[in-house]
């Protein structure tokens, strides 16, 4: 740890065996003197840091779980209020999904694009996607109350009836 010499009383530092030479992951302790010596009152004080990158370095497994996702893409602004009921529903159906809403009011071509960067760059989603579906809502499934999803993995597409969306994917299926 580097700067012991402010530090007073209590110091702590957290290392791990597997980052070699600079293992220290997160150090800290109070210095209840450095405001004193750098010109200001006595003031009480402590604190830490903690370095991100060797944390995640350090670690052996993702600590997020995968979990699926739905990106549910209306076709224009007029499908947006459907847009959100059918998400509403696939919420309610799989709470352990991840289901995002797109809307831009950019249409299914930009839409599909998002939702396909969370394959191209995962690491740079909030959590490791273990599946990608894009439900594309257009005024066709609106007016025949219909979903078509579409799994980006495998390009796999299939539409049904609004209805039967619970079933479709599983819901209260033992996973």
């Amino acid at each position: 740890m580097r700067g012991l010499d402010y530090y007073t009383r209590t110091v702590f530092e957290v290392a791990s065996e597997r980052l070699g030479a600079q293992n220290a992951i997160l150090g800290g302790g109070r210095y209840d003197g450095l405001v004193a010596e750098l010109g200001g009152p006595p003031t009480p004080a402590v604190g830490f840091a903690i370095g991100e990158d060797r944390l995640l370095a350090a670690m052996t497994a993702e600590p997020r779980p995968a979990r699926v996702l739905f990106w549910v893409v209306p076709d224009s602004k007029d499908e947006f209020r459907y847009a959100l009921a059918v998400s509403a529903e696939l919420r309610a159906a799989l709470p352990e999904a991840v289901v995002e809403t797109d809307l831009t009011g950019r249409g299914i071509v930009k839409g599909l694009a998002r939702a396909a960067h969370v394959l191209a760059e995962p690491s740079r989603y909030v959590f490791p996607a273990g599946a990608v579906h894009a439900v594309l809502l257009g005024s066709r499934e609106r007016e025949d109350q219909r979903v078509t999803i579409k799994d980006l993995s495998s390009g796999e597409q299939r539409s049904f009836p609004r209805a039967e969306l619970p079933e479709r994917l599983g819901a209260g299926r033992e996973r």
